[in-house]
C-alpha cells in the first residue's frame, strides 16, 4: 500500500466517523427536544409510553453509532498496521498516542447519551 492509498483510506474511515458523531448529536438532540416538549403536554393519552419510548429510542442510538465508531477505529487501525508493512515508522495520526486520545470524545459521547437516557428512563414514572 502506498502513502495516497493510506491516507484516502484513512480519511474515508475518519469521515464516517464523523458522520456517525453527526447522527448521533442530530438524533439526540431532536430526541431530547421531543422529550421536553412532552413532558410539558397535558393532553396527550399516554405520555408516558411515548416518554418511555423517547428515552428507549435515544439509548438505542447512542448505543448503535458507539458500535459504528468502534468499527470505523478498529478499520482505521488495521489500514495503519497495513500500512506499517511497507513503512514500519509510520504513526497512527499525527503521533499514535495522540491519535488514541483523540478518540476518547468519540467513544465516550455516545455512552454518556445513553447513560443520560437510561438514568431517565429509570425515573420515568
Amino acid at each position: 500500500m502506498n502513502a495516497n492509498e493510506f491516507h484516502e483510506r484513512e480519511r474515508f474511515e475518519h469521515d464516517l466517523i464523523n458522520r456517525r458523531l453527526t447522527w448521533l448529536f442530530t438524533s439526540q438532540s431532536v430526541l431530547f427536544a421531543a422529550y421536553g416538549v412532552a413532558t410539558r403536554a397535558q393532553k396527550s393519552d399516554n405520555p408516558h409510553a411515548f416518554l418511555k419510548m423517547t428515552a428507549i429510542s435515544g439509548s438505542v442510538i447512542s448505543s448503535l453509532i458507539l458500535l459504528g465508531v468502534i468499527a470505523a477505529f478498529i478499520a482505521k487501525r488495521t489500514v495503519w498496521k497495513e500500512y506499517q508493512k511497507t513503512v514500519p515508522s509510520a504513526q497512527f495520526g499525527v503521533k499514535t498516542w495522540i491519535t488514541y486520545l483523540g478518540f476518547v470524545p468519540d467513544f465516550f459521547l455516545p455512552v454518556i447519551f445513553s447513560a443520560a437516557w437510561i438514568y431517565i428512563l429509570r425515573n420515568t414514572s
